[in-house]
């Protein structure tokens, strides 16, 4: 099993602490607290933490020091700022230092959860793409080993100008002259002295010559050789790699060549990304079997076809541009959110990260990683939903009625439509509470909920504005007045009540504002004018 995200909260506000840390409260997650930026320095010494979530302003070390220090003790700790407005400045200076994002107090839970996850979601990047370079690292250094260790002779030559650009130990031993001596020397020098070379590429990958031959080292001694001629592409051109060996040799060999590149499919295959690698001119050299999965092309399909081609389309076109720029000038793409197509056209959402294959400096291709992010990208979009939505009643609350309320504004002003704004406040919700308990308080606000449900029409815009305050925003019609809507709410409440379901009474006081587009105004004027019209007319209510 996965270890747990260890996230180290900081924040010299207690409550904000404990606001926090429930709003965190999940198996995937380990979080330890610090009521100072000493302390937090303290527990980041002595632990280790994927995430750090810091104030700004505290008394003593402040959260700017918290991430100077953080940044010096655990680099691989991704940090996020908690900021107000009135320290703007100050989270903008944090984002120069290294802080990966920032939170703007007072923060929802959603919100927090939301900028956590993606805070963690960069450093499992990172920890898999560093396990992905050692892994790349460790190999190279065991094919190299492989070759060093190799008793027979074994050169790469270049088949178009036939010089020698490699050669292991064994060869140059065998050769009887040093490795500067050799390398960059045509082979006929060494290998074919008295004949013309006949070393013919036919079959990539396979061996096509394999002949007795006499090698005539630097001394002039001959030494009689089974000399094995196998093509191979590096670099993007074709070369020869000519073995000395034995029979047995050349078995142990090949069978060691063979299970490094097994090992190497291997890795490819069974990691869960795309895995892409491109040549010195952007066509694909490699494509894993998470390519295949993820874009629909198979492995026959890709290979040889320029990348854009196959996963672009205009709508993004400025932003590979703006990739191959960096890679053209050696530096890395950071992991970064966009959208790719697959082969039926379909846009998929993912995280795409590259960087420049670079042998002795020299630029030969590109590796780029596609991880699919669609079910998180879908995460994301119902947390959004959720937060225009009230918890408790389903109705929309401040925010969602702000939002679709200044939306309906704009369309009655195109249309010339008068509206009107009803101010409900919930009578006697602070009585209910007290008497018989906040969950039959709670479901006092789920029935009056359901109250403005079957008294307004789906098309009007209702939201449960604060504790017990209701809004309802209404396109205004002949059959649908204030009047008239006032009166068929007060009729459907008394209906509730006449049920007896519960121990009290269902009382709403309400204010109504008018909104004529030939006068128009904002939201908040209307909000103000119905909450008023409101407090005159509860006044004369008595809670039930």
């Amino acid at each position: 099993m996965e270890r747990q995200s260890n996230v180290l909260i900081v924040d010299d506000d207690e409550f904000a602490l404990r606001s926090m840390s429930r709003a965190l409260v999940d198996k995937s997650y380990r979080v330890v607290t610090a009521t100072s930026g000493s302390e937090a320095i303290d527990l980041l010494r002595k632990d280790t933490f994927d995430l750090v979530l810091t104030d700004l302003k505290m008394p003593g070390m402040d959260g700017l020091e918290v991430l100077r220090q953080a940044r010096k003790i655990a680099p691989q700790a991704v940090v996020l700022i908690l900021t107000g407005y009135a320290s703007m400045e100050s989270a903008v200076e944090a984002l120069r230092e290294g802080a990966y994002d920032y939170l703007v107090k007072p923060c929802s839970a959603d919100e927090l959860r939301l900028k956590i996850v993606r805070g963690l979601e960069r450093v499992r990047l990172a920890k898999e793409r560093q396990q992905a370079e050692e892994a790349l690292r460790e190999s190279e250094a065991r094919l190299t080993t492989i070759l060093d260790s190799l008793q027979s002779g074994v050169v790469v030559i270049d088949a178009e100008t036939h010089e020698i650009v490699e050669a292991n130990p064994a060869a140059v031993e065998m050769f009887a002259a040093p490795r500067e001596q050799i390398v960059g020397r045509v082979c006929h020098a060494f290998i074919c002295p008295t004949e013309v070379c006949k070393c013919p590429i036919t079959h990539l990958g396979q061996a096509v010559d394999r002949s007795e031959r006499v090698l005539v080292n630097a001394t002039g001694e001959n030494v009689p050789v089974l000399k094995t001629v196998i093509p191979i592409i590096l670099d993007g051109r074709e070369h020869l790699v000519e073995n000395f060996i034995d029979i047995t040799e050349r078995v142990r060999t090949e069978h060691e060549i063979e299970e490094r590149r097994m090992y190497l499919e291997g890795v490819l295959g069974a990691a869960p990304d795309a895995i892409v690698t491109l040549d010195a001119h952007l066509q694909i050299v490699e494509w894993n079997p998470g390519a295949e999965r993820l874009f629909g092309y198979s492995l026959e399909e890709a290979v040889g076809q320029n990348l854009d081609h196959l996963v672009i389309s205009p709508d993004v076109s400025e932003e590979v541009t703006r990739f191959k720029q960096i890679i053209m000038n050696r530096g890395e793409v950071p992991p970064t959110e966009t959208i790719r197509y697959r082969k039926d056209g379909s846009p998929v959402d993912v995280i795409v990260a590259a960087s420049p294959i670079l042998v002795g400096g020299k630029f030969i291709g590109v590796v780029a990683v596609y991880t699919d992010i669609t079910a998180r990208v879908r995460m994301e979009e119902a947390l959004r939903a959720l937060a225009l939505l009230d918890e408790l009643t389903g109705l929309y609350n401040r925010r969602g009625f702000v939002t679709l309320a200044k939306q309906q504004l704009k369309t009655a002003n195109r249309a010339r439509r008068r509206m009107m704004l009803l101010f409900a406040d919930f009578d006697g919700l602070k009585q209910i509470n007290d008497t018989f308990g906040h969950p039959e308080g709670d479901r006092a606000l789920i029935e009056i909920a359901d109250v403005l449900r079957e008294t307004f029409r789906e098309s009007d815009i209702i939201a449960r504005f604060a504790g017990d305050e209701f809004v309802v925003l209404a396109i205004e019609t002949d059959s649908a007045s204030p009047e008239a809507l006032t009166a068929r709410l007060q009729q459907n409440l008394e209906v509730r009540n006449a049920r007896g379901d519960h121990p009290y009474t269902l009382s709403l006081s309400v204010g109504v504002a008018r909104y004529d587009p030939e006068h128009p105004c904002s939201i908040d004027d209307l909000l103000t004018q119905a909450d008023r019209a409101m407090y005159g007319q509860k006044q004369n209510n008595t809670p039930g």
